[in-house]
């Protein structure tokens, strides 16, 4: 059994034990033990977070990052420096860097073939067609569903002609040789008689067919001859039951169809961000082989200039960064139903894919009209999407055209909450308390407001109580007003 599943259980029977009137942890004298609330809480972040991704663009900032293939042979600038566009900043050697981009070019088209084959995969799922099945309810007689047993022989249909012989159900398989049958298969004037044997279960003429034989009778003035043809097209057992015919086209149902379709649409996003990335790499690297220089893509103030050149190269950080009070603004997109709770000013996290770095930013926009398209986000395909902004401050390294994630809370900036187990919290006359330490080291009793319940045993806290307090269990008999705080692990409690 798991720790976490350990602690549930223990404190389900806890709270079994004190509604019985069994237990008391006690103390000594007027000392109580208090536990971290952090080591008790169950934070619901994940039940609320969303997640949408983008492209960085700049806003009046230019970040220069350095990499493995680029040769830094001077900076221009020192911080503080005033430049104007197209002033030089970095001069730096293109050899190596000529090597790397024949490489990169090599990966780029080794990537666009690989989401051409994504998308020629999805163009191939969305041609499928499900197979289909269909329930047919035979068109039976009264004889066929009730059926008679046979004694001899008895004739159940035809009329003796070739493409409509007459059908014999025989006992026991046993054909006929009397001339008492072939007169009356044979009457005169008829020279060519086409008869089928059939011998079924139990002998009953509905039942399934057993055997079958196929017999020609052609008369003359010499006598009767007989010949054997094929009886199988007139000898299929006909069901009674309704069946099902299917028809099986792919032979996916439309729920496997869906999954396919979806498992192809996320390949397809997989291989266009890796082409993209890869695309904005080459992009970079041939601006470095073109003029061996880098120069001011705006008027503005040096901010910052790296003190190890070759560290920033080989980690890939910014060599310098020059602003005019800039940042960097991203796109994504969101649910239609988290309009009504995610708001223009609402702290959002990014996350640069490139440096793995985490930023936080702010939504300065939520467009009123949903997109085209629902851009790339992890929710429900089933809904639409609307674009919203985030800003990021310039304190940010973030190139431009990088891909991001934006993380969220899709019920807005309200604190999301956190859950705690509920045998540390006591319920009188239909409120809830819980004994919290105070600063100066003792305990008290204070009313809390709880909501709903979580897997039975954990109780929401909306307010009265921070993941930072330390708190005693409640029917501990020392737990009382005053009593002294004596800091002890959750280990402690559950003796693991």
């Amino acid at each position: 059994m798991s720790k976490h599943m350990f602690r549930r259980a223990c404190a389900a029977l806890l709270c079994l034990c004190v509604g019985a009137g069994v237990i008391g942890l006690s103390g000594c004298g007027s000392e109580v033990k208090t536990y971290a609330v952090s080591d008790i809480a169950y934070v619901d972040d994940w039940l609320s977070n969303s997640e949408s991704y983008g492209e960085v663009s700049t806003y009046n900032i230019q970040t220069v990052f350095g990499s493995d293939t680029m040769k830094v042979q001077r900076i221009h600038v020192s911080e503080g420096d005033e430049v104007k566009k197209g002033d030089r900043l970095i001069s730096y050697d293109t050899s190596l860097t000529q090597i790397e981009l024949d490489k990169k070019e090599l990966e780029v088209m080794e990537l666009e073939l690989a989401l051409r084959q994504a998308e020629q995969e999805l163009k191939t799922v969305n041609s499928y067609k499900p197979m289909v099945v269909t329930t047919i309810v035979p068109d039976v007689s009264a004889s066929d569903l009730v059926g008679t047993e046979v004694s001899g022989f008895a004739q159940i249909g035809g009329s003796g002609e070739r493409d409509d012989p007459f059908i014999f159900v025989v006992e026991d398989g046993k054909i006929p040789c009397s001339d008492t049958f072939f007169n009356g298969i044979c009457p005169p004037g008829s020279d060519d008689v086409w008869v089928v044997f059939q011998e079924r279960n139990e002998n009953m003429t509905n039942g399934v067919i057993l055997e079958h034989w196929g017999i020609r009778y052609r008369t003359s003035v010499s006598g009767m001859y007989m010949s054997f043809f094929d009886s199988s097209e007139f000898s299929v057992n006909k069901p009674t039951e309704p069946y099902e015919e299917i028809e099986f086209n792919s032979g996916l149902t439309a729920a496997e169809i869906s999954r396919l379709r979806d498992a192809a649409k996320k390949r397809i996003e997989e291989a266009d961000l890796e082409y993209r990335v890869a695309e904005l790499e080459y992009k970079q690297m041939q601006l470095e082989v073109d003029s061996g220089v880098i120069t001011a893509e705006l008027d503005g103030v040096v901010e910052f200039v790296t003190g190890d050149i070759d560290l920033a190269c080989e980690n890939y950080d910014p060599l310098l960064k020059v602003s005019d009070d800039g940042g960097y603004v991203v796109q994504g997109t969101l649910s239609e139903l988290e309009l009504g709770t995610v708001t223009v000013g609402q702290t959002v996290k990014v996350t640069s894919w490139e440096h793995y770095a985490e930023y936080e930013a702010q939504i300065t926009d939520i467009a009123t009209v949903p997109a085209a398209q629902n851009g790339w986000t992890n929710g429900n395909t089933n809904v639409s999407y609307y674009p919203f902004t985030v800003y990021i401050d310039g304190s940010a390294d973030l190139m431009e055209n990088e891909f991001v994630s934006v993380t969220y809370n899709s019920k807005g900036n309200l604190d999301s909450g956190f859950y705690i187990e509920r045998a540390f919290v006591l319920d009188e006359d239909g409120r809830s308390y819980v004994f919290v330490q105070t600063e100066d080291g003792t305990v008290e009793k204070r009313r809390i407001v709880t909501g709903e319940y979580l897997w039975g045993n954990y109780v929401r806290i909306v307010s009265g109580l921070t993941v930072e307090d330390r708190i005693a269990f409640p029917y501990d008999k020392e737990a009382k007003d005053g009593a002294v705080a004596i800091e002890a692990t959750i280990d402690e409690l559950y003796a693991y």
